[in-house]
């Protein structure tokens, strides 16, 4: 499956096995997963990325962050 990115001109796939894995855990492990995931781009990214990325989150650059 190719999932194409209307804002930036990158894709992913992901096979049936790989899907399949996911959609079989519950949501505690999907958010397990999510917080382990978020704790290593917190490690992982410079501090300019990190700005970067806030300024992204509140809508300050693209597209805009929905207000829940």
């Amino acid at each position: 499956m190719n999932n194409k990115n209307k804002y930036w001109d990158f894709y992913y796939n992901y096979d049936e096995q790989t899907l399949a894995h996911f959609i079989n855990l519950s949501a505690e492990e999907k958010l397990g997963w999510l917080e382990e995931f978020l704790e290593f781009l917190e490690e992982a990214m410079t501090p300019e990325a990190k700005r970067i990325w806030a300024k992204f989150r509140s809508g300050e650059l693209g597209y805009p962050a929905k207000k829940m």
